[in-house]
Parts: structure tokens; C-alpha cells; sequence
């Protein structure tokens, strides 16, 4: 008994001394995937806290209903997933599915020493989509740019493309709605797709476009290279 109050006193004055504790950042990789297939995501947590309860950190599933469900522990062992051991970089790879197009919400809630209630990380998301999501992305941008509704088309570019796109007239538009629509994907990794058309110049010669697309912050897929 004395022991444990001794524990909850040190925990108490570092709550005082420190502050409450917190998490760093947490990750989910992919965060996309393809409508009933299981498929196999990394959650990863930072957590620098010395008074971090050994097996203290779970991942929750936020169900619809409200209720959450423990999907696991993370750990620190350089096992199972878990790229360095003693890093304070904590891990957890876990199946999910869904039967039809929906996002999962994921959230990481840690026990410390000397507070009574978990802290609890901003909830992330895994988004379940249909297999041609990006594709139909692609379709969808090259449509606006037809019609010249270059401030819904945004919403499918990366930031570095935001001010060539009110740059070009709408014949460069259309020119480029033509790359978009004659595109093929060719490699898929992780939630990065590279697709790759070809373009034929004025001059006649044929020139092959390369451009990748990643999914935002929505599960929306966007360019973000080309």
C-alpha cells in the first residue's frame, strides 16, 4: 500500500512540476482502402513521457453508436510492426475492413502515472473506398477543368498547382483534361498511385505525362506531382 501511494505521489508532483501529459503525433498508414478488402494499417504513436504506464497506450475504434472498441496495445519492442525498439515511437498493426464506402476512426488513448483519466490523441481515419477511387478523382478534375470551374477543381490538386491552374487559358485547361482522361495507372504503393498518359504536342510528337496522386486529408484523392 505504501508503495502505491508513494507512486501516486511522485505521479501527482510531476502533473504539477510538468503539466499534464500529452501525445505526439499519431499516424495511420495507408489511410485508404479498397471496399471489402481486410487490409492491414499501421497506427503509430509518440509518446515521451517518462510517467507513460507500461502497456498503456490502446487503439480505439469509435464505433457509430458511440461506443469504442479496443483494437490493441501499442508497443515499443522493435517487434510485430515496430520499426525501433526504445524509440518512444510506439506501434500497433491492425486489420480493419468495411463493407461499403465509410472511414473507420481511430484514436489512441494512454494511461500515465498519477492521472486518473487517459489522455486521448485527435481521432485519424481510415477511409474505405471503392478500387477506382482515384481514377474517378481524375475523371471528376478533368470534367471541371471542361467546364472552367477552376475553384471546384482545386479541391483536387496539391497546393503547388493552385495558381498554375488560374494561370492557364481553358484551352491549356481542356489540353490537360485530355492528359487527365487518356491516363493509366502503373504502379500502386501504400496510398500513393502514379499514372501516366500520353500526350500528342502540336508538332505532331508523342510525349509521355507522368503525374501521382495521393489522398487528402478527406480521403479525397488529389495531384501532388506531376
Amino acid at each position: 500500500m505504501q508503495a502505491c501511494h508513494l507512486a501516486l505521489v511522485v505521479g501527482l508532483l510531476s502533473f504539477h512540476l510538468h503539466g499534464a501529459p500529452t501525445l505526439g503525433l499519431v499516424n495511420v498508414t495507408p489511410i485508404t482502402a479498397v471496399i471489402g478488402t481486410p487490409t492491414q494499417v499501421t497506427v503509430t504513436a509518440s509518446i515521451t513521457d517518462p510517467a507513460l504506464i507500461p502497456g498503456g497506450a490502446n487503439l480505439l475504434q469509435l464505433n457509430p453508436d458511440g461506443s469504442t472498441t479496443i483494437l490493441g496495445v501499442l508497443h515499443d519492442d522493435g517487434r510485430n510492426g515496430d520499426a525501433v525498439a526504445g524509440d518512444f515511437v510506439l506501434t500497433l498493426v491492425v486489420t480493419l475492413n468495411a463493407p461499403s464506402a465509410s472511414q473507420i476512426q481511430l484514436e489512441v488513448s494512454a494511461a500515465f502515472k498519477g492521472v486518473l483519466q487517459r489522455i486521448k490523441s485527435p481521432i485519424v481515419n481510415v477511409f474505405f473506398q471503392s478500387a477506382n477511387a482515384p481514377q474517378a478523382a481524375a475523371a471528376a478534375l478533368s470534367s471541371l477543368l471542361i467546364a472552367g470551374n477552376i475553384s471546384n477543381a482545386l479541391n483536387y490538386v496539391g497546393p503547388a498547382y493552385t495558381s498554375v491552374l488560374g494561370a492557364l487559358s481553358q484551352q491549356g485547361l481542356n489540353v490537360l483534361a485530355s492528359i487527365l482522361n487518356n491516363a493509366v495507372l502503373v504502379a500502386s504503393a501504400g496510398d500513393l498511385r502514379i499514372f501516366r498518359s500520353a500526350f500528342l504536342a502540336p508538332d505532331g510528337t508523342t510525349t509521355t505525362i507522368e503525374f501521382s496522386m495521393v489522398p487528402g486529408p478527406s480521403g479525397q484523392w488529389v495531384i501532388n506531382t506531376w
